[in-house]
């Protein structure tokens, strides 16, 4: 069962997240009903790996239901301050800041748990970094853009030292820097950023990944704001067609994407393709996210958007 659940893991890190969560799901079942032989880290591993996939699938609601089932074990069975406890607070607070209406829930947890990874371990230790990644990522989403900045900043200094520099979650980090260069106004450090962190995936990962893919659809923003349309354009186009291969259509980042693609395909002057591709995205996020979501509105108003890197645990 726990080679079961490490195999669910890698799946995961490798964008095949049906097989991920078909696997976890499973394992999920059977280490929660065995009556010996699996501990209580055990289960909360593998509850937190499933909650986690099911994020990374799109289905945010089902994660939040998920993850605060999980959090609670993990306080109950092993206290809050266990490592995986703090794990999955990390990724319900993830799940909270997918969702509408719960960003400032996501803040409270995230403090909370950067807070207690402050105490406990070191600046430098992963999940430290996890969960101050975590808290960035919900400053920029509530517009504290500058605090956000500012953490990611020091987590991009400290993170190569950890993992090397030449590792995925390097790179990740490197693209949410780049956003919130955009955001705060410095759209051509965030192109340079997001350049050097799209090499470093496809070196290491190829394009077809959910993390190379995530900094491409943010590249092309970046293209977008200096004026560069055709290649924004060009970038958004092949972004798109490979997350539908990799995620569907109605995957929230293949979402934005397309929404994203559209206003580019507007600006050069294609107004058919754009308002084909506008209504596509429309219908698929009153089927999915909701109109309510704060995606579904950003795109009602015309805005681009944004996607952020969370690193999965190892």
């Amino acid at each position: 069962m726990r080679a079961r659940s490490n195999l669910a893991l890698d799946y995961g890190l490798n964008s095949r997240y049906k097989q991920a969560q078909d696997l976890q799901s499973r394992t999920f079942r059977l280490q929660s009903e065995a009556s010996y032989g699996v501990s209580n880290p055990d289960v909360l591993i593998s509850w937190s790996g499933l909650a986690r996939i099911v994020r990374l699938r799109g289905y945010f609601t089902e994660a939040r239901d998920v993850g605060e089932d999980a959090y609670d074990y993990g306080r109950e069975k092993l206290g809050s301050e266990y490592y995986w406890t703090l794990r999955t607070g990390i990724d319900l607070s993830i799940a909270l800041r997918r969702m509408e209406n719960t960003h400032e829930d996501s803040y409270a947890l995230a403090r909370e748990v950067h807070d207690r990874c402050i105490r406990l371990f070191e600046w430098g230790h992963p999940d430290t970094l996890a969960a101050a990644i975590s808290l960035s990522n919900v400053l920029r989403t509530l517009s504290r853009v500058d605090a956000a900045l500012d953490l990611a900043v020091r987590v991009s200094e400290t993170y190569p030292s950890i993992y090397g520099a030449d590792h995925p979650y390097n790179y990740g980090v490197t693209g949410n820097l780049a956003l919130l260069h955009r955001v705060t106004g410095d759209a051509a450090t965030a192109c340079e950023l997001n350049k050097q962190a799209l090499a470093g995936f496809d070196a290491r990962l190829g394009r077809d990944h959910h993390y190379s893919l995530t900094v491409a659809t943010n590249l092309a923003s970046d293209l977008s704001e200096l004026g560069d349309i055709a290649t924004a354009g060009e970038l958004g186009e092949d972004t798109w067609e490979r997350l539908r291969q990799l995620l569907d259509d109605d995957h929230p980042l293949t979402l934005g994407c397309a929404a994203n693609l559209a206003l580019d395909r507007r600006a050069m002057g294609d107004e058919s393709g754009s308002a084909e591709l506008y209504d596509r995205s429309r219908r698929f996020y009153a089927d999915t996210l909701g109109t309510g979501h704060p995606d579904a509105k950003a795109v009602a108003e015309g805005r681009r958007l944004d996607f952020d890197f969370d690193p999965p645990p190892l």
